[in-house]
């Protein structure tokens, strides 16, 4: 395409090869970017390890030149043409989800420093979230290698530690929304309680009919849209925590506009700790509710495919995968445990069965897994 060869590469045949000292520095500043979380230290510190002769010459770059290589995706495989991304023929250096975690911080420093809101997922349940007690739980987030995690706290959390506080609630509030949603089609799909609730309120009996479709094509919107603000606003008008469930009461507003109904369940669940947070899980049928992670299922699928190099010497180490991947090498050797998981537990992570406490930091931190599958049953919590 012509042009300066990035930084990390140079040109063989008219091909782009990976230079192994300038992909090294890339890694570092996408790296370092992510643990210093701005352009203007991360130039900073580039100038100080230039000058005393930590990296070489080559990684100097004014803060302009350091914001068009963190966002340039030719590092992930891609050649940009016209504002468009197309698969290249060259070997990517850095890794997907490092380069994911990287663009999301550069788009939350760019939106602020133009003056403009964030760009983060609203907090839908602000203001309609509240404890046994009645006190309302607030939004709340942290900031974690560039990443934004939502949350919702009790009050008294603001103020205190969760060990002076025990019966406090912090929530993911990704997933606390995910959670409301499916309880909220739940009822609008019940047409037996929808109908009680109706004719309760007076609405005749021709009318039904229509309203209840109405509610099974909200139920649908809940499912399909990625902008839930609008329903939410409308729709939740209370959810109550409890220590076996939660207590939900939806608005029918959106669906009998000239009267103000309201229809409110128990929603059963049991609550699994995951170091300081709480997870809901809600009870159906029984059982519980699918919790698809995908950051799981990724982490597993990864181990299998690095596995399967090693097995048929497409590559010959793990430093080579690490290397390769631009991520530490006890990094790759904890997450190639996964490899060996039982064909069912796999099974059962894809389809979201996973108990709530089952993460990819509990697995490979804080995990010493077995190799006998029935003893990886046990620990895990699939026997």
């Amino acid at each position: 395409m012509g042009g300066p060869v990035p930084l990390g590469y140079e040109v063989v045949d008219k091909k782009l090869v990976i230079n192994l000292a300038g992909a090294d520095i890339v890694r570092m500043l996408f790296q370092r970017y992510l643990e210093v979380g701005c352009v203007r230290t991360l130039k900073q510190e580039v100038d100080t390890t230039v000058m005393d002769g930590t990296i070489g010459e080559g990684a100097r770059s004014s803060r302009g030149g350091l914001y068009k290589l963190l966002s340039n995706p030719i590092y992930i495989g891609q050649i940009r043409h016209k504002g468009v991304c197309y698969s290249g023929q060259h070997v990517p250096i850095i890794d997907p989800v490092l380069w994911q975690q990287v663009q999301q911080r550069l788009s939350v420093q760019a939106s602020g420093k133009a003056g403009r809101p964030r760009k983060t997922n609203p907090s839908l349940l602000v203001g309609k979230l509240f404890d046994a007690s009645g006190d309302r739980l607030t939004p709340n987030h942290a900031i974690k290698q560039g990443k934004r995690y939502r949350y919702y706290i009790s009050q008294n959390l603001k103020t205190g530690t969760v060990e002076q506080n025990k019966h406090g609630w912090r929530l993911p509030a990704q997933e606390t929304e995910q959670m409301v949603m499916q309880a909220a089609r739940a009822i609008l799909d019940d047409r037996s309680a929808m109908t009680t609730a109706l004719q309760e309120a007076g609405i005749e009996a021709h009318q039904l009919p229509a309203i209840l479709n109405a509610a099974s094509d909200l139920s649908k919107r809940i499912s399909s849209e990625t902008n839930l603000a609008e329903i939410f606003t409308t729709l939740i008008n209370r959810v109550e925590l409890h220590q076996d469930g939660i207590r939900l009461t939806l608005s029918l507003i959106s669906l009998v506009p000239d009267c103000p109904i309201t229809i409110t369940r128990m929603i059963p669940m049991h609550i699994k700790r995951r170091g300081v947070e709480m997870r809901l899980v809600i009870e159906a049928n029984g059982g519980t509710t699918p919790r698809i992670d995908i950051s799981l299922i990724k982490a597993v699928a990864r181990a299998r495919q690095w596995f399967d190099e090693l097995s048929s010497g497409k590559v010959v180490s793990i430093s080579g995968i690490a290397s390769r991947e631009g991520i530490d090498k006890g990094y790759v050797s904890h997450l190639m445990n996964l490899a060996f998981l039982a064909p069912d537990i796999t099974e059962a992570i894809i389809a979201g069965r996973q108990s709530a406490d089952l993460s990819v930091h509990t697995l490979i931190k804080r995990t010493k897994l077995p190799l006998e599958w029935g003893q990886q049953r046990s620990i895990l919590g699939f026997s």
